[in-house]
């Protein structure tokens, strides 16, 4: 943690196209939150729940973490775009590694109907939410107030019985019978603890390197020059801690990726378009500020 902490004060993080050093969002019931963007809201830290080392351990605490995906797709680290990597449906995948059983092409598509008016996105991504909050909750009582609670204000789903989710649940359940006895449980604080240590083997990796990597507890974010570098690591991470891969995905690949050629759903990022991405004034003086304080120059990483 010393030596990670350490990169990350040798490194500019920032948004470009930031004019103040904050970010204002909503939390769930409509109030707005402010996040301070900066040096001095970067530090990392792992924190361990219950009294036990393998409870939790996630890395918490830098203010990347409290932005959404659109705005951390512009983060710049050291002048230079990033690109953000996820491990696909993450916990589940654990849990069906630890098993030794094979997941549906998606598991959280399940028939429609599971939440009233809504489309097969939106129900996607409802599903996805119960099942997770399941998976960190101790009983069926827990998971749907969780859920609810979880809901941003005005939402319809803040009005759904206790008996409509368990439905869904139900319904995941037969989809995934691996996972059934998982649900409502209280297994989410030790699925943490085994995405921390795959995290804890790519930030070590991407350290050694001299690499800053950015982590988002099921993703990270690395400079776009070294894309591969960071897909690699979390493979192999995934390989050490579960015993298989776990599904990457992205919404670009970075430079050093040659096989955007091949794969249309991929977007290359365009070198030129992003050397040409406006830094406004308040990110112009964040950045001398910052050279000045630490006696360092920002040098953009380079091209693989």
């Amino acid at each position: 943690m010393t030596a990670y902490n350490d990169l990350l004060a040798q490194t500019f993080i920032d948004i470009p196209t930031l004019e103040q050093p904050w970010v204002v969002r909503q939390d769930n019931r409509g109030k707005d939150i402010r996040v301070a963007v900066g040096p001095r809201h970067q530090l990392v830290r792992r924190i361990f729940s219950r009294g036990s080392w393998e409870m939790n351990g996630r890395f918490y605490g830098p203010w990347w973490q409290g932005l959404n995906s659109k705005l951390r797709s512009q983060i710049f680290i050291n002048d230079t775009p990033t690109v953000e990597i996820d491990f696909k449906a993450m916990h589940i995948q654990i849990l069906a590694a630890q098993q030794g059983v094979e997941l549906p092409p998606d598991p959280y598509e399940l028939p429609p109907g599971q939440f009233p008016d809504t489309d097969p996105d939106e129900q996607r991504r409802l599903v996805k939410q119960l099942v997770l909050t399941a998976l960190n909750a101790k009983d069926t009582r827990s998971a749907c107030s969780a859920f609810r609670e979880g809901l941003k204000a005005g939402h319809p789903g803040k009005h759904l019985k206790n008996t409509s989710l368990q439905k869904t649940i139900n319904t995941f359940s037969e989809h995934v019978p691996a996972l059934a006895d998982s649900l409502c449980s209280d297994v989410g604080i030790r699925l943490m603890f085994t995405d921390s240590q795959i995290m804890e083997r790519v930030i070590t990796h991407c350290t050694l390197l001299g690499l800053p990597v950015l982590t988002i507890h099921d993703s990270a974010i690395i400079p776009y020059t070294h894309s591969k570098v960071l897909e690699e690591a979390m493979k192999q991470a995934a390989v050490e801690v579960v015993g298989r891969e776990i599904p990457l995905e992205a919404k670009a690949l970075g430079l050093d990726h040659d096989s955007w050629k091949d794969d249309p759903v991929y977007v290359r990022l365009d070198f030129q378009t992003y050397r040409e991405t406006e830094r406004c004034e308040g990110y112009l003086t964040r950045l001398k500020e910052w050279e000045n304080t630490t006696g360092r120059e920002v040098v953009p990483f380079n091209i693989l």
